[in-house]
């Protein structure tokens, strides 16, 4: 293929890119803007783009906690609402035994933290500081890491319960007893007085 014909493909290429964008994002900064940063949408009334922002949900959980879970995501964005969905049904699943705490990587210095524990695929889940877990039987050789969005990242909810009920029975925690208790409704009304 000669020097030419590659140039005219590759101008062809950038126009396409071009007329796409424009017609995806319109032709101004503010489509671009709004684009990136949907939440702002309802502040100029413009359509947003992509799912709403939501706030995080604030630490939750007992603070002396045999494990502390912290999960690094982007803002409440609605594509990670089952990562959040997931967290509270664990606290849901083991009364008092989890301190969960969101923090927000769209924050700089949050951002900043996150690529220190080296989070990636937008989500980081750590138990007891650790987000690559050994439970025996499950995942690749009986080690799990929790990155990525539950279900779309090698690991699923019930993964993430297993590595709690692991480390939980290493701690000398009956999970049975524990699980008995969550089903009962009186303890259900003790631990959302606990919190």
């Amino acid at each position: 293929m000669s020097r030419e014909t590659k140039l005219g493909l590759i101008v062809i290429g950038l126009i396409a890119f071009l007329s796409a964008s424009h017609y995806l994002l319109g032709n101004t900064a503010e489509g671009i803007y709004l684009f990136t940063h949907p939440w702002e949408a309802n502040k100029t009334g413009a359509e947003p783009m992509l799912p709403a922002y939501t706030e995080l949900p604030e630490p939750y959980g007992p603070e002396d906690a045999p494990i502390k879970v912290e999960v690094y995501m982007q803002g409440g964005d609605q594509c990670h609402a089952p990562t959040i969905d997931m967290m509270k049904r664990a606290e849901e699943k083991y009364p008092g035994q989890l301190r969960v705490i969101f923090y927000d990587t769209r924050k700089p210095e949050i951002a900043q933290e996150a690529l220190e524990r080296k989070v990636s695929c937008e989500v980081g889940i750590f138990l007891n500081g650790e987000n690559t877990v050994r439970v025996p039987g499950r995942g690749k050789y009986g080690v799990l890491t929790f990155q990525g969005p539950p279900g779309h990242s090698g690991y699923t909810p019930d993964d993430l319960f297993a590595a709690i009920e692991y480390m939980l029975e290493k701690k000398g925690i009956d999970v049975a007893a524990l699980k008995a208790q969550a089903a009962s409704p009186a303890a259900n009304e003790a631990a959302a007085n606990q919190q």
